[in-house]
């Protein structure tokens, strides 16, 4: 009983230890590591690319009524200067 016993354990404890040391095995968990690894990295980006996306579209507004509000203010200017001009 006590050899059945002791070929068990050397046995399991060789499978368990073999399973740890597959080429397959560590394949497989690199892959599982890549694959954490690539979804924390896509929920990163997503947060990136959100805050670029509001940041441009706040800026891009203010930008597009700033250039209006000169363009208007240039055509005031050049108005004032035919009107000065006229009178001289």
């Amino acid at each position: 009983m006590f050899r059945v016993l002791c070929l068990f354990a050397v046995v399991h404890g060789f499978s368990a230890m073999e399973s740890e040391t597959r080429p397959v095995t560590k394949v497989v968990n690199l892959l599982k590591d890549m694959q954490t690894n690539l979804e924390k990295e896509a929920k990163e980006d997503e947060d990136t690319y959100e805050k670029m996306q509001c940041w441009c579209k706040s800026n891009g507004d203010e930008k597009a009524k700033s250039i209006e509000e000169a363009q208007n203010h240039v055509k005031a200017l050049e108005a004032r200067v035919d009107e000065l001009t006229a009178t001289s």
